[in-house]
């Protein structure tokens, strides 16, 4: 009789098994029902991740008596919603009792209410708009209801507008009324748009353009709606007009021109300046650090603070303006000599890298800037900005903190970037990418415990390192597209290990960056997949300033993954900003001591104490210890002393593809 109903019904008995469910589990949740019997844990399991603890601690509560409703994630990784009551039924012992539930499948019946929700949440925001007046009539035109836009037009109050007729506002001082064609019951019937002057409840005139539109109804009620007439103020929309073009001149964070009304100025200056007109871009040194360690706000204030004294320093017929991001630009009129520019320069520089006051701290920022000089390094503005950040880019690759002029030089160095992305775009369109491993050892033993997957971009012939496109991919948006390469490559990858090593293959390593763990597409795909071999045999690696952002997802992602078994790793440690209470809070099970601490360890003592501390801090917080960078037996040999867990470098074993990562692995090697 269970099986014949389409609810799931199930029993538990007092001390909480699962003593009885019907086989309509199987086509609910996907799952075996004679495995679910078995393994009653798995039900929970299937609960979506953000729902299970309201689950866990509505099932787990003293009164029984309960209905709830969570969404599931099946086998097939399909997302479903699922009603479940329960209710107590005592036996003739009052200690004794059953607990019996039924769970129902209301997918469908959510999604009518959301698209109803969503129906509703449109005609409120219509109603609540100012930007246009809506009013409602009936069969007679006579006002039933109207919009907060309409009650702003008119200033009248909507129970002073019910039961009035739309015409009796029309300005009759005018002489002639314009003629009044309200739509037939016909929703085709729709009459094009007026334009009347109307009196508001002040006596002040307002020319409006009225368009009505027929309401379809089969009440014959005089008080059903029969159309809707959308009034717009003509006067309100040519203010609008010219606020927006005002903002679309300056940029809203900082007030300065934005880039396309600058570029405007520039073309006018070149075409009308008879002496020479010199453009400055600046690109914020540090910008990304603080924006990752304090979050956007942060970045927001950093990047007002810059703007205000940018246009302190620049002279009153300079002109200054943000180009996007955290660059700038200054055009420097009436440059007599070169004396001027590096003035101006060298006082934006001192200016920039003055400290920053934010609520709770002190953060500092300077300035890489680029200076082009017309007509020389180029006669159009195109050719002019191109060369100032090229320019610019020279100034960052030589240290930071400092200007340069144009050179033509500088233009191939520009030209070989803008190949590199071209060529990177393309490689994303064609997912020329593949995953390298290198393993990682115990320091005692020799034996591999990790293998570190790295992407590799295939460029024709040669494979590519990250660290050469990375930054590439991060300024022209495609950072989000590589998480998501790297997830699929992953799990083709892991599948292949599970066959040819089993139970016996190390755990794989894989980096997420902030902005990736913060990316909800990724994010879904984590929570949601299935890795070959269980998130047991995964680490996922991050960078402790990945973590800063208390208003990011990705302390949340990585709290959920540790939940579903996943090991954390804190890679790069000694290069960020580490914060003690965050690492304690994030509890990792692996800590990776960056490159350069060795290399410090081995040359003084100082060094070698910092090292310590860094793996007596991976100790207090229970974590193992990977040290990178390992590139002789000298450097193998002085690890051992330090007392760290495992060791990766190229001395040990390069980054190599998966088959011969396997063979590698396979390959019997002596005790290190």
């Amino acid at each position: 009789m269970a099986d014949t109903i389409r609810e799931i019904v199930w029993q538990r008995n007092s001390a909480g098994t699962l003593t009885f469910i019907n086989s309509r589990v199987e086509d609910i949740y996907g799952l075996d029902r004679d495995r679910v019997l078995a393994e009653p844990t798995l039900l929970l399991s299937a609960v979506h991740p953000a729902d299970r603890d309201r689950v866990a601690t509505m099932s787990a509560a003293a009164e029984q008596n309960w209905q709830i409703e969570y969404r599931i994630v099946k086998p097939d990784g399909t997302i479903r919603w699922i009603e479940e009551v329960a209710h107590t039924v005592r036996a003739i012992d009052a200690t004794d009792r059953l607990v019996i539930g039924s769970a129902v499948d209301v997918t469908d019946r959510h999604h009518l209410e959301e698209r109803a929700a969503e129906r509703t949440g449109v005609l409120d925001a219509l109603f609540g708009t100012v930007a246009a007046g809506i009013v409602v009539l009936d069969r007679e035109n006579r006002i039933l209801s109207v919009s907060s836009g309409f009650t702003a037009i008119t200033r009248y109050e909507p129970h002073e507008l019910t039961g009035t007729k739309l015409s009796m506002l029309i300005d009759r001082r005018a002489g002639t009324l314009p003629e009044f064609r309200p739509p037939e019951s016909d929703p085709a019937d729709n009459s094009p748009f007026d334009n009347w002057t109307i009196v508001d409840a002040h006596g002040a005139s307002h020319p409006i353009s009225v368009e009505f539109r027929a309401v379809p109804s089969t009440s014959n009620s005089a008080t059903a709606p029969h159309s809707v007439a959308v009034v717009h103020d003509t006067s309100r929309i040519r203010e609008i007009s010219a606020d927006l073009a005002a903002r679309e001149q300056f940029d809203r964070h900082t007030g300065l021109l934005t880039r396309q009304f600058f570029r405007s100025r520039l073309v006018d200056l070149l075409d009308s300046e008879p002496s020479t007109v010199a453009a400055l871009w600046l690109d914020l040194d540090g910008f990304k650090e603080i924006n990752d360690r304090f979050g956007h706000r942060a970045g927001d204030t950093v990047l007002t603070v810059v703007a205000a004294r940018l246009r302190q320093a620049a002279r009153r017929h300079d002109i200054v303006g943000r180009l996007g991001g955290d660059e700038f630009a200054v055009l420097v009129t009436r440059t007599e000599d070169l004396e001027t520019l590096e003035s101006l320069s060298h006082r934006i520089l001192e200016d920039v890298r003055s400290p920053i006051t934010l609520a709770d701290s002190t953060v500092y920022v300077s300035a890489s800037i680029g200076i082009a000089l017309s007509p020389g390094d180029g006669t159009t503005a195109d050719e002019l900005l191109h060369n100032a950040d090229t320019a610019m880019y020279e100034a960052k690759k030589s240290g930071r903190d400092r200007h340069m002029y144009f050179a033509a030089r500088m233009n191939e160095v520009a030209d070989e970037r803008a190949a590199i992305r071209h060529e990177l775009g393309e490689a994303f369109r064609n997912s020329n990418f593949e995953l390298y491993y290198q393993p990682i050892v115990d320091v005692n033993t020799g034996r591999a415990t990790m293998l570190e997957a790295l992407i590799r971009w295939r460029r024709g012939g040669t494979i590519v390192a990250a660290q050469e496109f990375i930054e590439h991919a991060t300024q022209t948006g495609h950072l989000r597209a590589l998480g998501k390469i790297v997830l699929t490559l992953l799990d083709a990858d892991l599948a292949v290990l599970e066959r040819e090593l089993g139970e016996s293959r190390p755990r794989v390593a894989v980096n997420f960056s902030g902005t990736e763990l913060d990316e909800r597409e990724i994010v879904d795909r984590l929570i949601t997949w299935a890795p070959p071999g269980g998130f047991g045999k995964l680490v996922i690696e991050v960078t402790e300033s990945a973590l800063l952002d208390e208003h990011g997802r990705a302390r949340d992602t990585l709290g959920i993954l540790k939940r579903f078994g996943a090991h954390t790793s804190i890679d790069d440690f000694g290069t960020g900003y580490s914060n003690l209470e965050l690492l304690d809070r994030l509890e990792p099970d692996v800590i990776k001591i960056d490159r350069t601490l060795l290399h410090r360890a081995m040359s003084h003592g100082r060094g070698q104490d910092i090292f310590h501390a860094a793996v007596q801090l991976a100790k207090a917080l229970d974590a193992n210890t990977v040290v990178e960078g390992v590139e002789d037996q000298a450097m193998l040999d002085h690890v051992r002393t330090l007392g760290v867990t495992m060791a990766q470098g190229y001395h040990i074993a390069r980054p190599m593809p998966l088959n011969e990562a396997i063979e590698w692995l396979n390959r019997p090697r002596a005790t290190a």
